[in-house]
């Protein structure tokens, strides 16, 4: 199964330093990326959301 191309998968925690950059998932290696990655998700949908 395949995935639609505007869907993200974020993936967090000391195990995913072991891997390997792959494209269309976010590797989180901590809480403060993860914060971040929500604070810009949620920038980037609420100025998507104001051009639709």
């Amino acid at each position: 199964m395949v995935l639609p191309t505007e869907t993200s998968l974020w993936a967090g925690g000391g195990g995913v330093t072991r891997l390997a950059k792959m494209e269309g998932v976010l590797l989180l290696n901590s809480l403060d990326e993860a914060l971040t990655a929500i604070t810009t998700w949620r920038h980037q949908h609420a100025l998507a959301a104001q051009h639709d």
